[in-house]
């Protein structure tokens, strides 16, 4: 019976790497000015609210305080540990120990926050002595930092894959900004009908228990038409991001250079995070304005997220190197769901879920002009092809950048990224500014599968609303799309000969 068979899947109690991170983290010398500086923004606020009686708003100062530490303080701390163990080799030594990636995932996530936990425990004395003051419920008090703590992991596990995920030494700073630029439009895209991206951050729940203001607007909440607590709602939406996350950073931490997910995975995660986004808008999308509105802005995202998540499955040369050879000497083609093999497989699949997706926004029974014709009218036709060929171009591009460019493939997808979606909109603006017929704009605009998908969207949202959009006239949209085809089949076919070259190459079995 072997060592590794013994250890078990994840360690809890006595976790190595989260020990020796808490460890240094908490040492006297360091931890004792950050203490010190949160002990005295507390009694600040204490005293403020003894002199003013407005205890409410010093809890919520205090719970302010809470996020700063845990948000963006243990963000930026993860994102730092994981960084820099990852330049100084540290982590090749703990892929060689006989703990599990699970193991030292959650090491990293636990561990390297431990001062600001310690921190956040600081505060805890003087929000419950608010709450008390303010004559508010403690048990509600208690439910809201533990979704904090809870948003704090999801946060953590997303600067984990990040720091596990590039090379840069300013990605500790960059997953900071990224999580304070999850507030400034968390709102903005909820009132356009993304309200799940809400419930990414702790403040529904704070608003349900009445901690804070705002639980009026979540009054009602439900669940595809199904009555639901918007708590166990947010519990969920958080819960499966961060699972996904943590399985994400385990693999990274299993193999240097290890996509997020497996193929099945990456289809999964897609598919549940679908379910999970339209659920809470189902019931709102009654008239044929919110339909289209709450359509679009679906088809729109789960696009983008498509794309991304094919293009992140597409193989490295080395990778598609050694499945070849594998299947080289299995006398066997790759298997699509293998890591390493092409990624062109997961076209249909992506396309076959967004697809599925807006068919639910539409399948409502007041959904006007009907689940039939808003499937089958020329708008959706277009849209469903024009998304198929943005996804096709998106996976075809990178794989064939990957496969030819190799060590270049970072700067090659630099470089047609620019070409194809910056560049065409940096012209297309210049003709739009001097001259007087916008039609050539538009044609120039065309150039860019960004217009074949975000036109091809406005297109159906505006037919589907009884509104057309006027500048998008249908002929840009359809020559866009047709660019984006062959664009995609000119790199998937350079990505099939490459593939064959790489094949020719392997060893006969």
């Amino acid at each position: 019976m072997s060592e590794t068979w013994l250890e078990p899947r994840v360690r809890l109690r006595d976790n190595p790497i989260g020990i020796a991170q808490a460890r240094r983290r908490l040492r006297r010398r360091q931890a004792l000015p950050t203490l010190a500086i949160v002990l005295l923004l507390s009694l600040s606020a204490a005293f403020y609210g003894s002199l003013t009686g407005e205890w409410l708003g010093v809890r919520s100062s205090l719970l302010v305080l809470f996020g700063i530490l845990l948000f963006l303080g243990g963000v930026t701390q993860v994102a730092t540990t994981v960084s820099e163990d990852r330049r100084s080799r540290l982590l090749d030594f703990h892929r060689a120990t006989p703990t599990t990636p699970f193991t030292d995932a959650l090491g990293y996530a636990i561990g390297s926050v431990a001062r600001e936990y310690a921190a956040c425990g600081a505060v805890l004395p003087f929000a419950i002595g608010a709450t008390l003051l303010a004559g508010q419920s403690l048990l509600a008090l208690g439910v809201g930092l533990l979704d904090i703590v809870i948003c704090g992991w999801l946060y953590h596990a997303f600067a984990m894959n990040l720091a596990l995920s590039s090379d840069r030494k300013r990605i500790p700073q960059s997953a900071g900004v990224i999580v304070a630029l999850l507030y400034l439009v968390v709102f903005p895209l909820s009132r356009a009908g993304a309200g799940v991206l809400a419930h990414l951050t702790p403040i529904p729940t704070l608003a349900v228990l009445g901690v804070v203001a705002g639980g009026e607007d979540l009054t009602g909440f439900t669940f595809y038409g199904a009555p639901l607590s918007p708590l166990v709602f947010s519990f969920f939406a958080k819960g499966y991001l961060i699972a996904f996350l943590f399985w994400s950073a385990a693999r990274k931490l299993r193999r240097e250079g290890a996509h997020a997910f497996t193929r099945h995975g990456a289809l999964a995660f897609f598919a549940i995070t679908e379910f999970v986004w339209l659920g809470p808008v189902w019931s709102q999308l009654g008239a044929p304005a919110r339909v289209a509105l709450g359509g679009a802005v679906f088809a729109a995202i789960a696009l983008t997220l498509a794309c991304v998540l094919g293009a992140s499955l597409v193989p490295q040369y080395l990778e598609y190197a050694r499945c070849a050879r594998r299947a080289a000497r299995r006398a066997s083609a790759p298997h699509w769901s293998e890591e390493g093999a092409s990624a062109w497989p997961l076209i249909p699949a992506f396309a076959l879920l967004v697809w599925l997706g807006t068919a639910a926004v539409v399948a409502l029974p007041s959904a006007s002009p009907g689940p039939a014709a808003a499937l089958l009218s020329f708008e959706a036709l277009l849209m469903t092809a024009s998304s198929v060929a943005v996804i096709a171009f998106a996976i075809g591009a990178v794989e064939f950048l990957r496969l030819g460019m190799r060590g270049a493939a970072k700067s090659g997808t630099f470089f047609v990224g620019f070409v194809t979606l910056v560049l065409p909109w940096i012209a297309g603006s210049i003709v739009l500014a001097s001259s007087l017929e916008p039609g050539v704009a538009y044609y120039v605009f065309a150039c860019s599968p960004v217009f074949a998908g975000g036109g091809s969207i406005g297109l159906w949202a505006g037919a589907l609303a009884l509104d057309p959009v006027d500048p998008l006239r249908a002929h840009h949209v359809v020559l866009s799309c047709a660019v984006t085809a062959a664009l995609a089949t000119w790199f998937l076919l350079r990505g099939a000969a490459l593939r064959r070259a790489i094949r020719s190459e392997s060893p006969a079995p």
